[in-house]
């Protein structure tokens, strides 16, 4: 519907009209891309960083966001993951100096760009072609 607004003209199309038809899709969608966020992220800790444990790997878990709605997280429990995922120091004196360097192995990173590149096949696979059909 072209509406005008002045000496423009502007054509608007109402939200409600796509709002339940994308809807329908968000929920599949979310479910695969976090599925193959969480195979990226558990395949990238094994590789970069080998325990006997494999304590990393297990902590590694898919989760709905609680605070923004329509997200899905993938996380590692882990208490020492981040300075797995960033790297740290080993010991530091009372006076301040670094004795040591451990490395960072970044595992959730390149996982999460992994995926970026992957999304619209990912999407693909999950719903198929998207067909809307826009009600005026």
């Amino acid at each position: 519907m072209a509406k005008v607004h002045g000496p423009g003209a502007t054509a608007s199309i109402p939200i409600e009209a796509i709002t339940a038809e994308v809807a329908a899709y968000t929920d599949d969608i979310l479910e695969a891309v976090g599925n193959e966020l969480l195979k990226e992220v558990r395949k990238n800790a094994e590789t970069a960083f080998t325990s006997r444990t494999r304590r990393l790997v297990k902590s590694i878990k898919k989760a709905k966001s609680r605070h923004t709605p329509d997200t899905i997280l993938v996380k590692a429990t882990d208490p020492k993951a981040h300075l797995i995922e960033h790297g740290h120091n080993v010991k530091v004196r009372k006076d301040g100096l670094v004795l040591g360097h451990a490395p960072a192995f970044p595992f959730m990173g390149p996982a999460e760009d992994a995926v970026r590149d992957r999304l619209p096949d990912i999407v693909n696979n999950a719903v198929g072609p998207l067909t809307i059909e826009v009600k005026s």
